[in-house]
């Protein structure tokens, strides 16, 4: 399987919930300006742990998925960070031109 279908497939059980976290960043960020990022650090890395547990425990399943197809634990982590670090920087970008 190609990696954007796989990155597809794990991203479809928890994006909702990780924009939640990205938009309470935002709203972080837009009403506090600079001096927000590390309250913005901390909501994702309580975030990251909240659905990382989640995911642990209710899909643990899945994750003998990925690792027949070659993925480790750490690829799907890696992969997940820096696809929610993207999407997030992404979209403090446009709220502070905004704003």
């Amino acid at each position: 399987m190609k990696k954007a279908k796989v990155l597809t497939i794990l991203f479809r059980d928890f994006i909702v919930y990780q924009n939640i976290f990205n938009l309470a960043s935002a709203y972080t960020l837009m009403n506090y300006g600079a001096y927000s990022f590390p309250y913005i650090f901390w909501i994702k890395v309580l975030g990251y742990g909240v659905l990382g547990l989640w995911y642990y425990q209710s899909r643990q399943h899945r994750l003998y998925f990925y690792h027949n197809l070659g993925w480790s634990m750490r690829k799907l982590i890696v992969a997940a960070l820096v696809i929610d670090l993207f999407t997030l920087s992404l979209l403090l970008i446009l709220t502070n031109v905004l704003t």
